[in-house]
């Protein structure tokens, strides 16, 4: 089966060394490169103007633009401080015309959310399409790699969609066998807590906390 580059780039990820849900690593790295691509090279673009001008941007989304942005911003950051100008100019006019901002309820309150509306349904079509091709299900059977759960049920409602049963008996198994290893951790975190014990702390049992909140983070 040949892949595309959504599913290969999944596939490589699954290949690397990943420990939490590689479906929201591939998520969050398309979402880093769709705002990179609009912020930066959609500045000169007329409708992307007049589509942001009256949004807002989420907390999320601010967090992801601070993090794509490591260079010096005097640099880096001239085409997002050109649609940033642009839409504080705007709203602030606004404002002025009119205080409670009726111009801007028609768009959606953060224009990247409304962006990738569709990005999480693509990006577990893609994770589907991988992991039920036998390469993409023994990577992933051999990887630390945990599915968060909402991604989990993403997969299986897609699996459902598209009558694929064979896909949900391989897929469970392998999940529950990660999860069970991932509780199985946590308790050896747990338990070594107690004051009688002396023995070390191993790095991958400290590490299962994080995994544990990135296997219930709500996508």
């Amino acid at each position: 089966m040949a892949f595309s580059q959504s599913e290969h780039d999944f596939f490589e990820l699954l290949k690397g060394d990943i420990n939490g849900c590689p479906i929201c690593s591939l998520e969050e790295e398309r979402v880093k490169r769709s705002m990179k691509v609009l912020l930066y090279e959609s500045i000169t673009k007329r409708q992307f103007r007049k589509d942001i001008r009256f949004s807002r941007i989420c907390r999320k989304h601010y967090d992801m633009f601070n993090q794509s942005v490591k260079e010096d911003l005097t640099v880096a950051g001239l085409g997002p401080a050109i649609i940033f100008w642009d839409m504080i100019k705007s709203q602030s006019e606004e404002m002025d015309k009119n205080p409670l901002f009726k111009k801007r309820q028609k768009s959606q309150d953060c224009y990247f959310c409304s962006y990738l509306e569709t990005l999480p349904e693509r990006i577990t079509q893609s994770a589907y399409n991988v992991l039920k091709d036998p390469k993409g299900t023994k990577s992933f059977k051999d990887t630390q790699a945990v599915v968060c759960f909402d991604h989990f049920e993403r997969l299986l409602k897609v699996a459902g969609k598209n009558k694929d049963k064979a896909f949900i008996h391989t897929i469970q198994p392998i999940q529950k066998a990660k999860l069970e290893r991932l509780t199985d951790q946590l308790r050896q975190f747990i338990d070594k807590h107690d004051y009688a014990n002396h023995v070390k702390i191993t790095q991958e049992e400290a590490l299962s906390l994080k995994i544990a909140f990135q296997t219930l983070l709500k996508i």
